[in-house]
């Protein structure tokens, strides 16, 4: 079973979109999912969904847009890595024995360090 980065209160937490996607792709290809997303390239599946405006040339927004069924959430950029920061620290707690891979990718985005979290 894929054990969740995140605990999420669907009620009330006006990033639950953010973090299910996270997720969702908190499995084994997490590290290849990250790398994608900071080259700036989309990636999902069926039901979660992380986007770039810059994909679709009809689908014009400022951020970052996840997706979860029929419901989005455009973020910030800054919004978009510390969550991805966060959830890549938890992914590295649960996987140690993927942790380097994942800091590398981390570590070619400049992305290494604690994340501000608020």
């Amino acid at each position: 079973m894929l054990e969740q980065l995140f605990d999420i209160d669907y009620r009330t937490d006006p990033h639950w979109i953010v973090k299910s996607y996270f997720n969702a792709i908190g499995g084994i290809s997490f590290p290849y999912a990250i790398n994608t997303l900071l080259k700036g390239t989309g990636y999902g599946n069926e039901y979660n969904m992380c986007a770039f405006p810059c994909e679709d040339e009809d689908d014009i927004f400022d951020g970052v847009r996840f997706s979860h069924l029929d419901e989005d959430k455009i973020v910030s950029q800054e919004i978009f890595k510390k969550y991805l920061k966060i959830a890549a620290e938890r992914y590295i707690e649960l996987n140690p024995e993927r942790a380097d891979e994942v800091q590398n990718v981390l570590k070619n985005f400049n992305l290494l360090g604690s994340p501000e979290v608020h």
